[in-house]
């Protein structure tokens, strides 16, 4: 399953305990640089996020049998990645852990 965390304004620091598990258990994470970033001690595999979301679509799909985290901007669902990827991966396959507001 695809997990798709929001990050929130502040980032790490107010992320919720199940989305901090989720990444801790991870065995890929995506996310734009500032993302990223905040997570250097995260030994999976890595990819940056960029313009091109056929990428990332493409990514996740080759590694689908593994545990893959997304990480969004705000509300993932609200004009975030996480709408993006319930549509082309379905509802079913995405689980959405949103961020402090």
């Amino acid at each position: 399953m695809l997990t798709v965390v929001g990050m929130g304004p502040a980032g790490r620091h107010l992320m919720t305990p199940a989305a901090l598990e989720a990444i801790d258990h991870a065995d890929a994470l995506a996310g734009g640089k500032r993302h990223l970033a905040q997570f250097p001690a995260f030994g999976g595999e890595r990819f940056t996020l960029g313009a091109d979301i056929g990428a990332l679509l493409s990514w996740i799909a080759a590694r689908w049998d593994k545990g893959i985290v997304v990480l969004a901007s705000g509300d993932p669902l609200f004009y975030g990645i996480g709408t993006r990827l319930v549509a082309h991966f379905g509802i079913e396959q995405v689980r959405i852990i949103p961020g402090a507001e």
